[in-house]
């Protein structure tokens, strides 16, 4: 019977939405970021091999270290969107502290996101530049909850999903708004009824500080276009051979 009701309710809560306040825009978002302990080192300590968990702290501080200072934007029209890091002032002053920074929010990543043709781009930089993954969106497989709250001035819907890596999976917490249905968000998250304000991917949380809505300038959405395509698990079949090839 709850489940029934549950149903119901959400289903009455998006007709009120669709039917009010539902429209797509053009515009801009900047996302900063949270960082919460990205690796347990208690648990280091007493399992992991000597020096471990001391590197892993240092890598726990840096993310930590950025969090106000890094910032995405994203910039959509209608149909697709692109979301990428904006370079910070000063950051040759510790350049090992945000290369980890960098490396656990993807901020060598350029990401393309088309919701017509339902795919995602990522143009990879750095030590990987040149190749470019692509993600299929329904692949996400977000599950829609009635669970609300306000973000500034919007109301927000959760949804949530799993993100499996080839050691372990990683909860994925979208707060999406219906009022603007561009179904855009950080990094390759998107393809829910709305535009995402906050996501939680393991211990990082980005969150959206500033929105602008349709612009005098419509964004210039740009496709990555050179570059090798493949498949995220191609790439980490890659990265397993690495793994490998330094292990022998």
């Amino acid at each position: 019977m709850n489940s029934i009701k549950n149903i119901f309710l959400l289903v009455l809560i998006f007709s009120i939405y669709n039917t009010n306040y539902a429209q797509k825009f053009t515009g801009e978002v900047v996302y900063k970021y949270r960082a919460s302990d990205m690796f347990n080192i208690d648990s280091l300590k007493q399992f992991g091999k000597p020096g471990a968990a001391e590197a892993l702290y240092t890598i726990n501080e840096s993310i930590k270290e950025y969090q106000d200072s890094f910032q995405f934007n994203l910039i959509f029209n209608k149909d697709s969107s692109n979301y990428f890091w904006k370079e910070i002032l000063g950051s040759e002053n510790n350049m090992i502290s945000i290369d980890y920074a960098k490396i656990f929010t993807a901020s060598d990543s350029f990401f393309y996101t088309s919701i017509k043709d339902s795919i995602s781009l990522e143009e990879l930089g750095s030590y990987d530049k040149g190749m470019i993954i692509k993600r299929n969106l329904n692949e996400i497989g977000w599950k829609l909850s009635n669970e609300s709250k306000q973000i500034g001035a919007y109301i927000c819907f959760k949804a949530t999903a799993i993100k499996v890596n080839p050691k372990k999976k990683i909860a994925i917490e979208a707060w999406y708004t219906p009022q603007i249905a561009n179904g855009f968000g950080p990094k390759y998250y998107a393809g829910l009824p709305g535009l995402i304000l906050e996501l939680t991917e393991g211990g990082i949380t980005y969150y959206a500080s500033s929105i602008k809505l349709n612009p005098k300038n419509e964004p210039k959405i740009k496709k990555p276009e050179k570059g090798k395509i493949i498949t995220h698990e191609q790439l980490l079949n890659k990265y397993k051979e690495i793994d490998k090839s330094r292990r022998n």
